[in-house]
C-alpha cells in the first residue's frame, strides 16, 4: 500500500508539467540545522548518535535538501528530499576497544493535501527511508548494513497570515508501516517579496523507530532529527 502511494506521487510529478499553467508551483532549496540523537543497531552492536548542530559541520560529509510543492484550488501535492552523510570524527570507547559510526541516509517524502477553506488542510502521504549504517568495532571487522522501507502517514497543515508580508505554515504528521513509528513536524515563517518568492525561516523535526530481523541479523535505527531551517522559495 505505502509503495503504491509513492508510485502515484512520482507519476503525478512526472505528468503534471504538461498542464503546469493550471497549477501554482513552488521550489525551495533549504538548509536544516539539525541535531541528531538516537542509536543505530547491527546485530549485537549498537552505536549511539548524539550530535548537536555545532558539531554537525564537523561530521557531515555531504548533504542535499530540496522541497517542491504545487497547488490548484483545494488540491495540492508536495515532495521533499533529504540526503545526509554522517561520520563521527572521534571514536567512542566501548568494551574491548572503540566504536565508530557512519550513517548515510536518503529520506524522500511526498503527499497529497486537500484544503478545507483557506487555512486548514488534511495530508495523506508516504515517506521513503534508505539508510546505510557502518559500525567499526576496534577488535572486529567492519560491519555494514543497508535497509530501506516506506511509511505511510496522515497529517494536518495550517497556513495563515501574520502581517501584510509574513505568513505561517504549520505541518504535523504521524505514521508507520515499514517502521514501528515515525512522525514529522514543520513550522515556517515566510516573508513574501513582490516577485512572489519567499524567505522561509522555521523549525523541522523527524523521528523514526525502525527494527528488522532478529539476533545477528538485526538492523535497527532509533533516530530523532530536529533543528532550525532556512530556505528560499521560488514561485515558478
Amino acid at each position: 500500500m505505502c509503495r503504491s502511494i509513492v508510485i502515484v506521487i512520482i507519476a503525478f510529478f512526472l505528468t503534471a508539467p504538461a498542464s503546469a499553467q493550471q497549477w501554482d508551483w513552488k521550489l525551495t532549496p533549504y538548509l536544516w540545522a539539525a541535531g541528531l540523537d538516537g542509536s543505530a543497531t547491527i546485530g549485537p552492536l549498537t552505536g549511539n548518535v548524539s550530535v548537536a548542530f555545532s558539531d554537525v559541520v564537523d561530521v557531515l560529509r555531504g548533504g542535499g535538501l530540496v522541497r517542491i510543492e504545487t497547488q490548484k484550488d483545494r488540491h495540492g501535492f508536495y515532495g521533499d528530499l533529504v540526503f545526509l552523510r554522517l561520520k563521527e570524527e572521534d571514536a567512542r570507547d566501548t568494551i574491548g576497544g572503540t566504536l565508530e559510526l557512519k550513517l548515510d541516509a536518503i529520506i524522500v517524502e511526498g503527499a497529497y493535501f486537500y484544503r478545507f477553506g483557506d487555512r486548514y488542510a488534511l495530508e495523506v502521504g508516504a515517506r521513503y527511508w534508505d539508510f546505510e549504517t557502518t559500525l567499526r568495532p576496534a577488535l572486529l571487522p567492519e560491519v555494514l548494513r543497508a535497509s530501506d522501507f516506506v511509511d505511510g502517514f496522515v497529517g494536518f497543515r495550517s497556513e495563515f497570515d501574520v502581517s501584510d508580508n509574513w505568513d505561517l505554515l504549520f505541518r504535523a504528521n504521524v505514521g508507520g508501516g515499514g517502521s514501528d513509528y515515525a512522525a514529522g513536524l514543520q513550522l515556517d515563517f515566510r516573508r513574501e517579496f513582490s516577485s512572489g518568492n519567499t524567505l522561509d525561516l522555521g523549525y523541522r523535526a523527524l523521528d523514526v523507530d525502525y527494527e528488522d530481523g532478529t539476533g545477528l541479523l538485526t538492523t535497527g535505527l532509533d533516530l530523532s532529527m530536529q533543528g532550525l531551517t532556512i530556505g528560499y522559495t521560488f514561485d515558478l
